[in-house]
């Protein structure tokens, strides 16, 4: 497990005697080997924004940094990242995107000491699409031969006009 460790080493012959010389004591510690993040996935908002999750590595101290790319082969590169130093195993990506186009993404860990980034995380992608959404419902009453009347709910990205 974590900690810190004291070993002591002692000095014995053939026969099992100990030496009378001084003890040696050497102090390790041992830290978690920070593996990549898991569990990655992406979900459009009705804001049509991008929510991404993935489970926490549960140590204390490590942040994330998130990637995004147009490419399926994406890998963490400078120019794709798009947040770091994030404390939580979640992110909203509230970048206007290309309609249509998909996206991919992937996350990487980085120890409390900055010293030590992990290898991507499984990859996430989502298709990008702010087509116009139909209303929730649709509401139609009669005001005899005055004409009919309409009501919907508009849907969470829907304009009014």
């Amino acid at each position: 497990p974590n900690g810190s460790y004291t070993l002591r080493v002692k000095a014995y012959d053939n026969a099992g005697n100990m030496g009378t010389g001084t003890d040696l004591n050497y102090t390790v510690t041992v830290n978690n080997v920070l593996t990549p993040p898991t569990g990655l996935t992406a979900q459009i908002t009705p804001e049509q924004e991008v929510q991404l999750n993935w489970n926490s590595l549960g140590l204390s101290g490590v942040t994330y940094r998130v990637y995004r790319s147009t490419s399926s082969g994406i890998v963490p590169a400078p120019d794709k990242l798009i947040a770091g130093g994030l404390s939580d195993p979640d992110y909203l990506d509230q970048t206007p995107l290309g309609n249509g186009v998909t996206y991919y993404y992937c996350v990487t860990a980085v120890s409390a000491d900055g010293t030590v980034v992990t290898a991507a995380s499984n990859k996430a992608s989502i298709i990008y699409n702010t087509q116009m959404q139909s209303p929730l419902a649709l509401y139609a009453w009669s005001y005899g031969n005055l004409g009919i009347g309409l009501s919907w709910n508009k849907t969470p990205t829907a304009a009014s006009s």
